[in-house]
């Protein structure tokens, strides 16, 4: 009996393989039966991995998307620093936030609260050329900027510095992937597509994420923002590269930062993205 039982065992360990790589390709399947988008992202919004280049590490497949959110407030030398990096911070319309029913505010403590929701991607849109016009304002005001009491000498060279580089970064290497809209449904979405399709340029995605109520929800009178939301992450944010795409990939850790690269990815019908070309 026990002979019996130790023989079925290696077949039900393969029973259990097959069956499992059959459910993981019929979804791959499925995803790619449709294309609900194409973006031709670049390095700008693709990031290899920190251990790239490591000969013992297999780092070489997979890309990380980079995506920001817009940010409403005017550059200046208090909030610089932000537009250097990405922000996850959005506010919401009344009906897009009370779609979560976000449990109530608790004062006394931050309840993390996160949810699986929705979230309307946007790139190379409205979002993107406003955080270049934004770059662009505060580099004209720097270097324009005369001499005075509180600003002469070394200080208005390194602001004047710090603006320039702020522009340039977000003309060549800032990601142009803005998340700029969520909700619970993604129908309410929908309606937010259809408008902005018809009247601005850059392509939309409808895509699933997890969020939480915003940081300043619950802080003292007068200072919070009651519709505003974090966004943690979108549900896929890692591209598997095949081998035979990865060859165009720089092939050094020391140049990963500095060699170009562009990749054509798409949405399939399940909201999974996947890469097609790399070049």
């Amino acid at each position: 009996m026990a002979n019996s039982r130790s023989t079925k065992l290696p077949w039900l360990a393969v029973a259990a393989v097959v069956l499992v790589n059959s459910v993981i390709l019929g979804k791959v399947l499925i995803n790619r039966s449709d294309t609900l988008a194409e973006l031709p992202l670049t390095e700008r919004e693709l990031r290899l991995p920190g251990n790239y280049g490591f000969a013992r590490e297999d780092s070489a497949k997979r890309l990380s998307l980079q995506w920001t959110t817009p940010n409403p407030e005017p550059i200046n030398e208090d909030n610089h620093y932000r537009y250097r990096h990405t922000n996850r911070s959005l506010v919401l319309s009344e009906q897009h936030f009370a779609s979560f029913q976000f449990g109530p505010c608790q004062p006394e403590r931050y309840r993390r609260q996160q949810q699986a929701g929705w979230v309307l991607l946007e790139f190379n849109g409205p979002g993107y050329q406003q955080a270049l016009a934004q770059a662009a304002h505060y580099n004209a005001l720097a270097q324009q900027a005369a001499p005075g009491p509180e600003l002469a000498g070394e200080a208005l060279l390194d602001k004047q510095q710090r603006a320039a580089a702020l522009l340039q970064a977000a003309t060549d290497s800032a990601t142009r992937l803005y998340v700029i809209d969520a909700a619970a449904n993604p129908a309410l979405l929908q309606k937010v597509l259809a408008a902005r399709s018809a009247t601005a340029n850059g392509t939309l995605l409808i895509v699933p994420a997890e969020l939480q109520p915003g940081y300043a929800r619950c802080n003292k009178a007068g200072q919070t923002i009651p519709t505003e939301i974090m966004v943690n992450r979108l549900a896929v944010e890692s591209l598997y590269v095949p081998k035979h795409l990865a060859q165009a990939l720089p092939q050094h850790r020391n140049s990963r930062e500095t060699v170009p690269f562009q990749a054509t990815i798409h949405y399939g019908k399940l909201h999974q993205p996947w890469i097609s070309s790399l070049e």
